[in-house]
């Protein structure tokens, strides 16, 4: 043992010792006895219950008791420094484990999105192109065949194979019906309505409708056509179609002005202040107190009379309105053709004007004309057809020939060429789609043997 005074302390790790140890409680290191310095032994520093017994106790150990100091030794103190190490580089190692797999999985998340992506657009990219499906190539074609339409052209518009001109005592009726030379369904159904209507004012005695004419022009891909027919009692009336030639659709009011960029507020302010204008050009704007005037006045600017004016684009890209001017003197009122609005754009194409002339001479003899009443086969519905009726046809005029037969019971056509042919005849009225045509059910015995033998022809003379 070693100390001064009555302390004494171990000479192995120092810790203080009371009288009548004979083991260090710390280490076990055998105390000798007082005044001699310890000489520790190799392999003595392995405490050995059984070799220690202490004076007054029995042999039991009794369990060391904490140094006095209340610290940790030096040993203590350094193996829990590296525990605590080891437990923090764990920890730490957790955490950064973790955090990388959740960044791993965001990147394969991400790379998945840019790969759905890349095929997403390599999809629309074959199907624009028109590489994939058959749908495909129909959209294709399908908008390929809208640009062959364009661009527009001055024959758009021609005066059909029934205008006319027919002369009467006094005065020369001229008859100017326009036919729309332009493919789709909408042109098709303008073209007959305009038939119908010239067969309507077109009479022998000519002392009613004495002039039909027509005008016309093209803003953007929009066909605006207009109808006019005079009276002889110094009265025009207007008949107005709207078409959009790249849709093939008719145009209600407010899908034209959808096109021009007008509200429907801002169109009827402009027909509103249109009309005003032209009101006081006609009758004088110094006439504005007069009562019965002003009466006529309101009735011209009433709002029902501005809902009932119908639009037109004339061509030089005004938006116009065929509305009624009301009169004091005469008929009620009367139709004029009203400039409303200067359009941003100018037509694509200007169309030409054929109004109705009283002076004109415009030879339109029955030989110059082709009649609407013509047939390449007359009498195919009433008698057997034979070679020698067929020769000299050419294959378009035996395929008329064949459909000839199925226009006289009012098959409607698909194909342009034909549905044009017969539109155009005064005999022809279409009213059965081709879906819905039974040809068994209503051709009569000589129809159904024409049929065949035009048919049989074709293939004999290798035109099928």
């Amino acid at each position: 043992m070693e100390g001064t005074g009555e302390n004494m302390f171990c000479s192995n790790c120092g810790c203080e010792l009371q009288d009548g140890w004979s083991v260090c409680p710390n280490c076990g290191m055998r105390i000798e006895e007082e005044g001699r310095t310890s000489q520790m032994n190799v392999g003595t520093n392995q405490y050995d219950p059984n070799s220690v017994q202490m004076q007054g106790q029995s042999s039991r150990l009794q369990p060391p008791q904490k140094p006095s100091s209340g610290g940790l030794s030096g040993w203590q103190k350094w193996l829990l420094i590296v525990v605590g190490i080891a437990v923090l580089t764990v920890i730490v190692g957790f955490v950064v484990y973790k955090v990388e797999s959740k960044l791993s999985d965001n990147r394969r998340d991400a790379d998945k999105t840019v790969e759905t992506t890349e095929a997403t657009e390599q999809e629309d990219t074959q199907v624009s192109t028109g590489q994939d499906t058959e749908v495909t190539t129909e959209s294709v074609v399908s908008e390929e065949s809208d640009d062959t339409k364009a661009p527009y052209s001055a024959d758009m518009v021609v005066d059909s194979n029934i205008s006319t001109q027919v002369q009467y005592e006094g005065y020369t009726a001229v008859y100017h019906l326009p036919h729309i030379n332009y493919e789709g369904d909408a042109c098709g159904n303008v073209n007959e309505q305009i038939e119908k209507l010239g067969k309507n004012y077109m009479n022998e005695d000519g002392n009613v409708c004495i002039g039909i004419g027509y005008k016309w022009a093209v803003y953007g891909d929009i066909l605006s056509l207009l109808v006019s027919v005079d009276f002889d009692w110094d009265a025009t009336e207007y008949t107005i179609y709207n078409i959009n030639l790249k849709k093939d659709v008719m145009l209600s009011e407010d899908d034209l002005l959808g096109a021009v960029n007008l509200d429907i507020s801002a169109y009827e302010s402009a027909v509103r202040n249109a009309l005003d204008q032209y009101f006081w050009s006609l009758y004088g704007e110094d006439n504005k107190s007069d009562e019965a005037l002003n009466e006529t006045y309101n009735q011209t600017i009433a709002d029902s009379n501005i809902k009932d004016a119908v639009p037109y684009i004339n061509k030089d890209g005004v938006l116009c309105v065929s509305a009624k001017i009301y009169s004091i003197a005469g008929a009620n009122y009367y139709y004029h053709m009203v400039e409303v609005q200067e359009l941003e754009d100018s037509c694509t194409f200007s169309g030409e004007s054929v109004e109705y002339d009283p002076n004109a001479n415009v030879d339109y003899s029955a030989n110059e004309i082709q009649t609407s009443d013509d047939y390449i086969l007359p009498n195919s519905d009433s008698e057997y057809i034979s070679d020698s009726d067929l020769d000299g046809l050419t294959a378009d005029e035996c395929r008329l020939a064949l459909n000839e037969i199925y226009a006289r019971h009012g098959r409607k056509f698909n194909d342009p060429d034909y549905r044009a042919y017969f539109n155009s005849k005064s005999w022809y009225n279409g009213t059965i789609d081709p879906d819905d045509f039974d040809d068994t059910a209503l051709f009569n015995k000589y129809e159904l043997a024409n049929r065949d033998y035009i048919i049989d022809y074709e293939k004999r003379m290798g035109y099928k």
